[in-house]
């Protein structure tokens, strides 16, 4: 018996042989001695007998372990993309945004700018004249407007072109 699993004084203890005494192969050996009788009880078995069911669940669990591992390494990576896509297309939706900002704020100018003068045109005229008007009106001021036509303006457009009455 190795000095290391038991000794003379134990009363049960369990050990495994060296292989030449057992016919060359590892043996695990158990033993106990009974307190009503002078009687040990020995049990012994092959050492591969004894841990091949162990060895077979332990391989069963590190075979189902490492699917899992695999299924969630390959769900983790499928969800690491997904949120990589999801920020690109937010991204991209963030751009989208910004542009038709900048869009709506250039079809807002154009729609009440004049083309040819830059000037405010005849929309905007209307709404600033309703705006001053109620301003006037709310806090009892004064108001006045000057508005100033150019007669027979069509016939420099005539005589002289559309780009020269540009011009003008």
């Amino acid at each position: 018996i190795p000095a290391w699993t038991t000794n003379a004084s134990q009363r049960k203890g369990v050990f495994i042989t060296d292989a030449p005494p057992f016919a060359g192969v590892k043996r695990i050996v158990a033993f106990s001695q009974m307190q009503e009788y002078p009687l040990i009880i020995v049990v012994t078995a092959p050492l591969e007998t004894v841990l091949m069911p162990w060895q077979k669940e332990v391989a069963l669990l590190f075979l189902l372990g490492s699917v899992f591992s695999i299924g969630f390494l390959l769900m983790a990576v499928k969800l690491a993309r997904a949120v990589r896509a999801n920020e690109l297309a937010y991204s991209e939706i963030e751009k989208q945004a910004a542009d038709l900002q900048i869009a709506n704020q250039t079809l807002n100018v154009l729609s009440i700018t004049d083309k040819l003068t830059q000037l405010y045109n005849r929309a905007k005229l209307d709404e600033s004249l309703a705006n001053e008007t109620n301003r006037a009106r709310r806090y009892k001021n004064d108001f006045s407007i000057v508005i100033l036509d150019i007669d027979h303006f069509k016939t420099i457009n005539d005589t002289y072109g559309h780009p020269i009455g540009d011009a003008a």
